[in-house]
């Protein structure tokens, strides 16, 4: 019997195809995803989506027939990154940081299960993150053993500058049948024997984590460490890879790597270039002694890469000890770089937009908006949300609204904020569309906030979480924003054009006026060459 993959487990089949008195499977892939060898009841055979509708046609024919035959052994190229696997850029980081960090064996790989859900096995194939990241803490723990006063980002740095990027071809690691990305494999396939001498690494603390995570603006509203710990550029966290999201023309990083082996030793630079990008190591030799530190500049150049397309690279430091310290590299130059969001308070306010360009030629501006949110508030009882966002419902925790994004629309946003909540209340936001979840924020706190990016009818529940005490009289509140194709009156932008050339700083003022100062307002300022959008901010004024 010929079955389709997916809805249920892929062992269940070959139960149904049991129960109703078939003596074999063929289990086949409607699209491209693994092949995998589990612990089926019945004979199956497992074969990809060509050959799936192969035989799907075939079954069409007068009188199909089937057998078994001895084939020749074909050795697959492994490892090779498998079709489900999650894959970056991570956007909580904007892109300055490549995920994943690293990959590891993740499919069919035999483990200890419980009896009651594998048909009475006590172990089983099983794919996916939980097999991959058991490997990864394994090996560092084994590390750890060996070299007890490393920390946990000298063991990372260890992990992902020994990985390969090669399989048993000596050909590059793929994913489904084309040469894979940093995006696929991060720094490449664990090679476990090697990270335990890699020579030099690449540490951060956790004060880098939190100047880091100040850069992008994600400990703001949350926390006042931001002041005190300073705040960098996402691209020059002391991270074993580079990336640089929003390259506008050159940009230089700044990196430090300590020598952990027990001799001093001399480190000579290699670069493969990303395509369309120029990468140059300054000094592109080091000399560090046991236990010592060296730092270095990565200057990262545009040649005539496409914008607002990712190419990679790599950097490779080598000694004559057989060290060799790999760090992936990956650019995606933009004509424009500038912030995503700026902010400000108050009926009247003014703030500042800085451009670095990517480009030789005129910058015209055009804005958008401001518009007001429209105010969806109920008030809501108990402390505990019994929401499941499988099967949403209205309850004493939740309530639902209707939002339409007309065609035209530049920016739709749903968002909420602590700042209309009791202190240590925990709002969260599920959007649905046709009756499918099509995304959620539900952080720790009530400030929320989800783009929507398409045009149509959106279900959106929002569910308080959490709630001090005697926070029941305060109503829940969500905004909505629409910001149209047109200015409003109230949002102005100047100089209206300027001229830029390639890593040049271009400043821009944006003012607003005439402002209701207890509502809250949200608009996009767009940059152009005169006939391309380049970039786009977002100017949000919360009420003062």
């Amino acid at each position: 019997m010929l079955c389709k993959r997916g809805v249920n487990p892929r062992t269940d089949k070959s139960i149904a195809v049991r129960d109703a008195g078939g003596v074999g499977m063929v289990l086949y892939n409607p699209t491209e995803n693994s092949l995998n060898a589990d612990y089926h009841i019945i004979p199956t055979v497992h074969v990809d989506h060509v050959a799936g509708a192969a035989i799907k046609a075939y079954l069409k024919t007068a009188a199909p027939t089937a057998s078994l035959s001895a084939v020749s052994k074909v050795v697959p190229r492994a490892p090779a990154m498998a079709a489900f696997s999650s894959a970056g850029p991570a956007v909580a980081g904007g892109g300055d940081l490549i995920k994943p960090d690293i990959t590891a064996p993740g499919v069919d790989i035999v483990a200890g299960v419980s009896p009651a859900g594998h048909h009475g096995n006590l172990f089983d194939g099983e794919s996916g993150t939980s097999m991959s990241s058991p490997h990864i803490a394994g090996i560092a723990a084994l590390i750890r053993a060996a070299h007890p006063g490393w920390s946990p980002s000298a063991v990372q740095s260890a992990l992902m500058t020994t990985a390969s990027v090669f399989d048993n071809t000596d050909g590059m690691i793929q994913r489904a049948g084309k040469i894979a990305s940093p995006f696929d494999y991060g720094a490449g396939h664990v090679t476990p024997a090697r990270a335990f001498d890699p020579g030099l690494v690449y540490e951060s603390s956790a004060q880098d984590w939190a100047r880091y995570a100040c850069g992008l603006g994600q400990l703001q509203r949350v926390s006042d460490w931001c002041p005190t710990v300073g705040s960098i550029d996402a691209s020059d966290l002391n991270y074993p890879s580079i990336a640089v999201a929003g390259l506008p023309g050159t940009q230089t990083v700044t990196r430090t790597v300590t020598n952990v082996s027990n001799q001093p030793s001399v480190y000579v630079a290699s670069v493969t270039n990303p395509q369309g990008i120029a990468v140059t190591v300054n000094p592109s030799t080091l000399t560090v002694a046991p236990g010592k530190s060296a730092t270095f500049e990565v200057n990262i150049t545009r040649t005539d890469a496409a914008y607002r397309t990712w190419t990679f690279g790599s950097l490779t430091w080598a000694d004559l000890r057989g060290h060799t310290v790999r760090s992936p590299i990956g650019a995606r130059p933009v004509a424009l770089a500038g912030p995503g969001e700026v902010t400000g308070t108050g009926a009247n306010g003014a703030t500042t937009i800085d451009l670095t360009g990517g480009y030789t030629g005129a910058i015209t501006t055009r804005v958008h908006g401001l518009a007001p949110s429209v105010v969806n508030e109920q008030k809501l009882t108990g402390s505990t949300a019994g929401f499941v966002p499988t099967a949403p419902a209205i309850g004493p925790t939740a309530f639902k609204f209707t939002v339409t994004v007309p065609s035209g629309t530049e920016v739709a946003r749903l968002a909420t904020y602590a700042a209309d909540h009791a202190p240590g209340t925990d709002v969260d936001l599920y959007v649905y569309q046709d009756g499918e979840l099509v995304d959620r924020s539900d952080g720790t706190t009530a400030d929320e906030e989800i783009a929507l990016t398409s045009t149509g009818v959106f279900e959106v529940y929002v569910v308080r979480f959490a709630s001090p005490p005697g926070a029941d009289t305060t109503p829940v509140r969500a905004h909505t924003f629409l910001v149209g194709g047109t200015a409003a009156g109230n949002l102005t932008v100047m100089p209206g054009t300027a001229q830029v050339r390639p890593g040049q700083v271009v400043s821009f003022d944006v003012a607003w006026k005439g402002l209701d100062p207890l509502k809250r307002y949200l608009g996009m300022v767009e940059f152009s060459d005169g006939t391309t959008a380049r970039a786009w901010t977002t100017v949000a004024v919360g009420s003062s």
